[in-house]
């Protein structure tokens, strides 16, 4: 992760929003978080995919659904603070 790819993930609302909902509720399916943050699940999956990306989330499937929740020793080093 470089500091570019750590601004641009954060640089969105949705995404700082979903970070805080998985910082205050621990791991959630990509759809909960879509309608908590109100965005359609494709734009959540993108959101994810770059929060992932910046290796601030981890995912893992579970069936048929995506499981997200926050990699909190990268969170920790990085200090970011989604709230």
């Amino acid at each position: 992760m470089d500091i570019v790819t750590l601004g641009k993930s954060l640089h969105c609302p949705s995404r700082r929003t979903a970070l805080a909902l998985l910082e205050a509720n621990g791991p959630l399916r990509v759809g909960e978080l879509a309608a908590r943050v109100g965005v359609s699940v494709s734009t959540m999956s993108f959101h994810v995919s770059r929060l992932e990306e910046a290796g601030l989330t981890v995912t893992r499937r579970c069936g048929r659904t995506t499981l997200v929740r926050p990699a909190w020793k990268r969170l920790a080093l990085v200090g970011v603070r989604a709230r």
